[in-house]
């Protein structure tokens, strides 16, 4: 029963114009995925000293992006970069970041350069989790200033951490 069951239902399912249109799917299906891309273009540019200014004008111009920013923010900034075939958003960010800026992506598509808002840790300063030295578990968080430090060192209080 088992075998002559499955050639009769493959038989079925396979005429018919149903049948063709089941193997149609299967075959173009693979073929379609496999000429996909990330949709994305993909843009080239080399930048050798020029104006920070003419670099977004000729990247707006290239990729058709809408894109603006505060000429103040720009000025004096020079731009000495390669970018290889990398999407709009990618290249446009790894060009800004390089000088304290970034973009917001505004919901009607334009672009708008801005000052990097995140903060990196100054020189000096201790980023981690401080753990029991015993039982390997986090201690509460206290939170030491240079106020404190000051205040101690004044005070002649030992600090021990």
């Amino acid at each position: 029963m088992g075998t002559e069951f499955i050639n009769r239902n493959r038989q079925k399912i396979c005429s018919g114009p149903g049948g063709i249109l089941l193997l149609l799917l299967i075959l173009l299906c693979p073929l379609n995925a496999i000429g996909q891309n990330d949709g994305a273009d993909r843009y080239s540019f080399d930048f050798r000293g020029e104006s920070l200014e003419k670099v977004l004008d000729t990247i707006a111009k290239n990729t058709n992006s809408d894109l603006v920013y505060d000429p103040k923010l720009i000025t004096g900034i020079h731009v000495y970069k390669r970018v290889n075939d990398l999407p709009f958003p990618f290249f446009l960010k790894s060009i800004l970041e390089e000088h304290g800026l970034d973009y917001i992506l505004l919901s009607t598509g334009t672009y708008v350069v801005v000052e990097n808002v995140e903060e990196k840790p100054l020189p000096g300063s201790l980023i981690g989790k401080v753990t029991d030295r015993e039982t390997g578990k986090p201690l509460p968080v206290l939170p030491y200033t240079w106020q404190m430090h000051q205040a101690a060192l004044q005070q002649g209080v030992p600090e021990i951490f």
